[in-house]
């Protein structure tokens, strides 16, 4: 464990997000575990916890808002993006949760947590942090695997002294 110094600003953003949950000290230093960073940068107004909407991602296309209204809505910008308003806790909250997920095109909406059955059901591209690889499926569709630039060096090479 590392003891580093937060400035109040950041204390506060880490503890928004969930990443700080450990006391600190009188002068500002914290004792933390090495946690790896969110991938993205989750929209300021939202509420704290595992569903978060991509600050930087938001088209104000409004689909939802229209499909989880108790869970989305927009910020009070000149520009109105996404923000979560609650975190769904409730089975039918969940739902509207995972209705998002399947709707969404740009993969705005992400899912920051470690449970293996949400990640599953949101879908991998969309967690911060994977659990598990989906495992690569074979098909009689899928191309065959190309050649490796090396390989591919050397057979040229090879034809080009034949010729030469």
């Amino acid at each position: 464990m590392k003891h580093i110094w937060l400035s109040p600003l950041n204390r506060n953003r880490l503890r928004r997000f969930g990443v700080l949950s450990r006391p600190i000290d009188t002068d500002g230093r914290v004792a933390l575990k090495m946690v790896q960073p969110l991938l993205r940068v989750p929209e300021p107004t939202s509420a704290p916890g595992d569903f978060y909407v991509d600050s930087n991602c938001c088209t104000a296309c409004g689909v939802p808002q229209v499909v989880a209204p108790d869970l989305v809505g927009w910020t009070a910008e000149k520009i109105p993006q996404c923000r979560w308003k609650k975190q769904p806790s409730a089975p039918a909250e969940f739902q509207q949760a995972f209705a998002i997920f399947d709707s969404q095109e740009l993969g705005c909406h992400r899912y920051a947590g470690t449970d293996p059955e949400i990640q599953k059901r949101v879908g991998i591209e969309n967690c911060d942090f994977p659990l598990a690889l989906p495992e690569r499926e074979e098909s009689m569709c899928s191309p065959a695997p190309t050649p490796s630039l090396k390989a591919h060096l050397t057979s040229w090479l090879k034809k080009s002294r034949r010729k030469g």
